[in-house]
């Protein structure tokens, strides 16, 4: 388990180095983040005339307009997000191959595969609104009914997200259907367990420790109680927290790349140190062998 943690961490921060070999990268998370904000207000648009409109008939379908349209919201946020994540991977696996991407080429893979991305969104988008409605229900019951249940929800979303890890570049990469993938997916993730889970939290707390950095001065401007103060440090720290989720997405994307190459392979980058490869072989042979 040890030897596992210590890869996952050497993966960690070998992948800032790709990142800083290819910087455009971090174009495709700031894509998403601008494309989900126009997405957003337009949906906001269409929402209020829409509303307006169903109002004039009856509440009922009301109710039923606002649920089928957050779906619809909810699958297209997912397709933006799932999509520049592919293009994220895309980059760094043709990083992986010794070329420097460009961002033209980070964008061509998950174009080709825009129907499996968005088949991919939409079942995201169902297993979240049946967890969100799972915990809705309850609301009303006991509150030890309420903890159980979502404790019990929590633990299901976050099997699906570690089952799911690899889905994207299978659906990239691989000629397999969507749900294909997902078995696939769930394999790639059994070999590669212990790095991955070390790598996400790693990452995670880098970047929980960095926005909690972005946070201090904040802090003490709320003690100083200055407007003018406070206003800027409000600024500045959500400028902060954009930028870490900025570098974060990056560096999850270069992640999953890096995984997925070597469960696919047997081989690490040459981008990553070589005892990084000794490492990761070190580690199956055990996993292998038990």
């Amino acid at each position: 388990m040890f030897e596992r943690i210590k890869t996952g961490w050497k993966i960690t921060k070998q992948s800032f180095r790709v990142l800083k070999a290819d910087k455009e990268i971090l174009m495709f998370p700031i894509l998403s983040i601008i494309f989900n904000i126009l997405l957003a207000f337009l949906f906001i648009i269409i929402f209020l005339f829409g509303f307006v409109g169903t109002k004039l008939v009856n509440e009922n379908l009301i109710n039923v307009f606002t649920i089928v349209y957050a779906f619809i919201f909810l699958c297209c946020t997912y397709f933006i997000s799932i999509f520049f994540e592919g293009a994220i991977i895309t980059s760094a696996s043709i990083r992986f191959s010794g070329k420097n991407p460009s961002l033209s080429d980070g964008i061509k893979l998950p174009l080709s595969k825009i129907f499996r991305i968005f088949s991919w969104a939409v079942i995201n988008a169902i297993v979240s609104t049946i967890l969100n409605t799972l915990n809705n229900v309850i609301k009303n019951k006991s509150k030890g009914t309420q903890i159980a249940a979502s404790i019990g929800t929590s633990i299901i979303g976050i099997a699906w997200a570690l089952a799911t890890f690899f889905v994207i570049p299978i659906i990239l990469f691989e000629n397999l259907s969507v749900f294909g993938s997902i078995k696939r997916s769930k394999e790639i993730f059994i070999k590669t367990w212990g790095e991955n889970a070390t790598a996400q939290f790693t990452t995670g707390g880098i970047f929980i420790l960095f926005g909690f950095l972005g946070f201090i001065p904040l802090l003490i401007s709320l003690f100083i109680g200055n407007l003018t103060l406070m206003g800027i440090c409000l600024l500045i720290f959500l400028i902060w927290m954009m930028l870490m989720m900025i570098i974060s997405n990056s560096i999850k994307g270069i992640i999953i790349a890096v995984l997925y190459r070597y469960a696919s392979t047997g081989k690490m980058p040459q981008i990553y140190d070589s005892e990084v490869q000794i490492l990761m072989t070190k580690n199956n042979l055990k996993q292998s062998l038990s």
